[in-house]
């Protein structure tokens, strides 16, 4: 059995998870978001995906920001999903330390505890909805709005 911090563990998954990822999914980790965690990343590279125009997908300078993308959604995660899914990729018993704090509110399209606040335009960081509030049965109805045309109905 192994004894790792949550941070380690998180980070660990991310690294195992990232050589299984499809294209779109590659894509998608790369210009779901502008906003681009703080890794090391040359310029050329921070422009491809702030524009959302990345050229090679497979350019292993884009690892580190692939691994925290993968690594902030793995945050909002139990230690006990977290140990589970170490031991399923490894195949070892894993022991975790360090507490998981979940957000105060859910998002209501994925139930993750990803939000400060609901209905305050926060974005989740496990599905990427931006929770504009509509969690009524009449919001296929509404134009517009900031997921796209996509509703929780």
């Amino acid at each position: 059995m192994t004894t790792l911090t949550r941070d380690d563990a998180i980070s660990r998954i991310a690294e195992l998870r990232l050589p299984k990822l499809d294209y779109e999914e590659l894509y998608f980790a790369l210009t779901e978001n502008a906003n681009i965690p703080d890794v090391d990343l040359p310029d050329d590279l921070r422009q491809q995906v702030e524009r959302a125009k990345v050229k090679d997908l497979h350019d292993p300078r884009f690892i580190p920001l692939l691994i925290a993308r993968q690594s902030e959604r793995l945050r909002e995660y139990t230690n006990r999903y977290l140990s589970e899914c170490l031991e399923a990729e490894t195949g070892e018993s894993v022991v975790l330390t360090g507490a998981y704090t979940p957000l105060p509110a859910i998002c209501p399209c994925c139930g993750a505890a990803s939000l400060e606040e609901q209905g305050v335009w926060e974005i989740c960081t496990v599905c990427w909805w931006e929770d504009d509030g509509q969690g009524d049965h009449n919001a296929d109805d509404v134009l517009g709005g900031p997921n796209g045309g996509q509703s929780l109905t």
